[in-house]
């Protein structure tokens, strides 16, 4: 039985930096998370002018963005390595290693993964890639350059301050990828609409000088579903609802990863942080299983508190699941 996802790949025109959580311009996430997306999504509604929108049931949920690239005629997908993974292959030390540090696993070896534990050739490990389809010389999807820029200060007697910034430029036919799950046609066209606009105004920091513009494809992919799946791998960052949904996700097979996010508020708010939230981290695995893709989770306000001037700040910790088996 196969599932049909309904993906969004973004082709990045313009170099790309995401902000850390120690808000070191030196260094660019790897991803863009899908609470980063959704709020971008969010944001350009109040742009807009639609801000009756801007609620904490949107009507989408994406995962988060995976890098995919072209190979021959054929578009390769990279889906999240399960946290913790193991595999049935027996590897020498020296490779072992090498998966360790893989990252990302291609969708035919993801099909294998959401069936069981893996067999893999030990060629097929690629940097932070596990695939078939990418071929010698393939393995960097993109380059990062480290550029000085300069902060002038507001005070004109002040000294002007020099820092580093990391940029991601992608290669041709490679970029990030994420897959979206609609409540309706109107909620699908209302992503769409912010979609456009947050191509012309890029995705995450110094968009003012043209970072992070973009051009976007809609594409639809085929995926085997396993048979007798006993949990679920989370593609987006999640929140759990309620402390019940959160008790009944943990069993002895669960694996998971936390992570802290937070960040500043957007003009004319932006010397306020935002509360932090530690969510778990894509490739996590829960339980109880379903039988196809799944959403669970909540969307949380994270608005300082005492900020009274301000409507509510949105981060979603909705997530997409599919159905995965442990052993």
């Amino acid at each position: 039985m196969s599932l049909s996802l309904n993906v969004i790949r973004f082709n990045f025109i313009e170099p790309l930096h995401v902000s850390n959580p120690r808000s070191d311009y030196a260094r660019t996430e790897e991803i863009i998370r899908s609470d980063t997306l959704s709020a971008a999504i969010m944001q350009t509604w109040a742009l807009l002018g639609k801000e009756e929108w801007i609620t904490g049931n949107p009507g989408f949920v994406t995962s988060s963005l995976f890098p995919f690239t072209q190979s021959g005629d054929e578009m390769v997908y990279m889906f999240p390595k399960p946290v913790k993974d193991q595999l049935k292959t027996s590897l020498s030390p020296t490779q072992l290693k090498k998966f360790k540090k893989v990252r990302y696993y291609d969708q035919d070896y993801f099909e294998q993964r959401l069936s069981g534990p893996l067999e893999i050739e030990e060629n097929d490990i690629k940097d932070e890639f596990l695939s078939k389809k990418l071929r010698t010389g393939q393995e960097g999807l993109y380059k990062s350059t480290v550029t000085p820029r300069i902060m002038r200060p507001r005070d004109p007697q002040a000294d002007t301050r020099i820092f580093y910034m990391e940029r991601r430029s992608f290669n041709q036919g490679a970029g990030l990828f994420c897959i979206l799950h609609s409540k309706s046609d109107e909620a699908k066209n209302r992503f769409l609409a912010g979609l456009r606009l947050s191509a012309d105004n890029g995705l995450g920091s110094d968009r003012t000088v043209g970072h992070g513009r973009f051009t976007f494809t809609e594409d639809t992919i085929s995926l085997k579903q396993p048979v007798g799946s006993d949990s679920m791998i989370g593609l987006s960052l999640y929140i759990p609802s309620s402390r019940n949904e959160l008790i009944e996700a943990l069993d002895p097979r669960s694996r998971y990863e936390l992570i802290r996010r937070g960040g500043w508020i957007s003009e004319p708010f932006n010397t306020l942080r935002k509360r932090s939230i530690y969510m778990f981290s894509e490739g996590s695995l829960f339980t109880p299983c379903q039988d196809s893709l799944t959403v669970k989770g909540k969307t949380v306000d994270v608005k300082p508190v005492g900020l009274k001037t301000h409507p509510a700040i949105y981060r979603s910790g909705e997530g997409i699941f599919l159905p995965i088996k442990t052993s």
